[in-house]
């Protein structure tokens, strides 16, 4: 009967000690390195051919056919005020739903890899970095010696805004 104590003492140890963990996909945009979390992005896709749609935001790279659906593509790096560039052999579309409309397509240069976070490791963003950033930035990590921008979903499924 004190072994059984002892195992169910082991297992209480960790659940109380276990932090909530959340995976958050790695990309990269020019030179930084960003992040979304992975539940929100529905599936990741190699560039097809854009059809380029006159007077749309400037952020809108066009549309692209996926599966029989079209689905409106963003340029991230535009919408973030990087620079825009032509899009490399690594570059990808991360499709996410947004919300009752159909799913947005959102250009990244290169997918890199998953990492799991702990909130606590998410650190919040300073008020000096300006208001437009606050609403696109949930947060800065440090993974390892580098800094990765976690960005919230949100605003960037606001089509209608030709700002970031």
């Amino acid at each position: 009967m004190g072994d059984a104590m002892d195992v169910r003492a082991k297992d209480r140890r960790p659940r109380a000690q276990r932090q909530q963990l959340t995976e958050y996909l790695a990309f990269r945009l020019d030179t930084g390195l960003f992040a979304l979390e992975i539940g929100r992005i529905g599936e990741i896709l190699r560039i097809p051919p854009v059809t380029p749609v006159p007077r749309s935001a400037p952020f809108v790279m066009g549309i692209v056919g996926v599966r029989g659906r079209v689905l409106t593509v963003m340029d991230m790096r535009c919408k973030l005020r990087l620079a825009c560039t032509d899009p490399t052999r690594h570059a990808r579309i991360l499709v996410v739903p947004a919300g009752s409309s159909d799913p947005v397509g959102l250009y990244v240069d290169e997918v890199l890899q998953v990492h799991r976070l702990a909130d606590k490791e998410i650190e919040p963003v300073s008020r000096s970095l300006g208001t437009d950033s606050g609403e696109h930035v949930a947060g800065i990590a440090r993974i390892g010696e580098a800094l990765v921008v976690v960005l919230r979903l949100e605003p960037f499924l606001a089509l209608g805004e030709s700002s970031p």
